[in-house]
């Protein structure tokens, strides 16, 4: 799955969010030179199933590749 987008802070610290398609994820992992609040990027990955997570919003999306747009 690519998705791409402008990255957000979440309303948890060091929760990262990007909107895409109209919805909302929940970023983890990647390259945190690239993967970081402000920057326009393009993520591979997939929905994380059965994660447990502090942010609170978003659907779980674990990156697999992620470079700057």
């Amino acid at each position: 799955m690519t998705l791409s987008g402008q990255v957000e802070a979440g309303v948890e610290a060091n929760c990262l969010m990007l909107r895409s398609g109209g919805q909302l994820y929940h970023l983890m992992g990647g390259d945190k030179n690239v993967v970081k609040t402000g920057n326009n990027v393009v993520v591979r990955g997939h929905i994380a199933k059965g994660v447990m997570s502090y942010c609170m919003q978003g659907q779980p999306f674990q990156i697999t590749e992620a470079r700057q747009a």
